[in-house]
């Protein structure tokens, strides 16, 4: 018990002397919770529910828990991520062509850990998480939505008559603070014009299509992770 405890001590001290030597200490007050546990997901299954099943689900909340103005910054040229490793810029392009970018601070996910930046393009548009302390990103067809407990991300976008954009969900895991791609699924005659967890293998969507008529059908499916 007492080596656990001068392992964690060290550990503090050396932690807070980085953060003050790199001039952001801020992020002594925040608590990054990781898992060693390599996950392993390849397939899903889906069941037909209800729309009372779906509506049971609460949606996704943004977590905002670390102080915005001191990890980010958002003016005339971009969006500037302030990680601790290195700044992390995002740069307007108001050029008319396959350049054009206009990006947006959405907020931070993952119990603090990411902040997310929204690209909106001429017929696209792209979801980048930023680690606060590596400055790693990782890119997503639409906003991440983290599992209760931290360990899966679902990504999901519908765009079925369009094109521009995949039609269909990804899945990833977080170990160490490494986000890894474990699939992505692609649709042609449906989409996923909703997600939600219901718990931290299951998700609730709603699956919506076209008749022949381009009318909308909408369906209210489970999705299981395997």
């Amino acid at each position: 018990m007492k080596i656990r405890y001068l392992f964690k001590l060290l550990f503090l001290v050396n932690t807070i002397s980085a953060l003050i030597s790199c001039g952001k200490t801020e992020h002594s007050g925040n608590t990054f919770e990781s898992s060693t546990e390599v996950i392993q997901i390849s397939s899903f299954e889906i069941e037909a529910i209800s729309e009372e099943d779906f509506e049971r689900v609460a949606p996704a909340v943004i977590n905002n828990e670390i102080p915005d103005k001191k990890w980010y910054l958002s003016d005339e040229t971009g969006v500037t991520i302030l990680a601790t490793a290195e700044d992390v810029h995002f740069w307007h392009n108001d050029e008319i062509s396959e350049d054009y970018a206009r990006y947006s601070f959405e907020g931070f996910f993952g119990n603090g850990q990411f902040a997310l930046v929204k690209g909106s393009h001429l017929e696209w548009r792209t979801h980048t998480l930023v680690n606060l302390e590596t400055s790693e990103r990782y890119s997503f067809w639409g906003k991440p939505l983290f599992s209760e407990n931290g360990r899966l991300i679902v990504s999901y976008s519908f765009d079925p008559l369009a094109g521009f954009m995949p039609n269909g969900f990804q899945v990833f895991s977080i170990t160490n603070g490494i986000i890894t791609l474990l699939f992505e699924q692609e649709f042609e005659e449906w989409g996923p014009y909703e997600m939600r967890w219901e718990s931290d293998s299951t998700l609730v969507a709603i699956s919506t299509s076209y008749n022949n008529d381009f009318e909308e059908v909408i369906e209210y499916i489970r999705v299981s992770l395997k």
